[in-house]
């Protein structure tokens, strides 16, 4: 499931990740994850929103690209707000 970036980031059912996606839409404020490890399984939960009727719809963007760090609160490190 590799895919390009800028004008091809679009969720499509061909990727078949309807989770993944709806977790990386740029709109979503928040994100919790907990990860168990059993025996036989690794178990990955996670929870995030706000939910809003435009994310995982078929052909949307997932991102909108924009300058790097330019919504950065606070300071920029390696391209991540800090």
């Amino acid at each position: 499931m590799f895919q390009r970036t800028g004008s091809q980031n679009l969720y499509l059912p061909k990727f078949n990740i309807p989770n993944f996606g709806k977790m990386m839409w740029d709109s979503n404020s928040y994100i919790g994850c907990a990860v168990v490890r059993c025996s036989s399984f690794t178990n990955v939960v996670c929870h995030y929103g706000p939910k809003t009727r435009s994310i995982g719809r078929w052909g949307n963007t997932i991102y909108h690209m924009g300058p790097t760090c330019n919504r950065c609160k606070n300071s920029c490190v390696e391209g991540l707000c800090s």
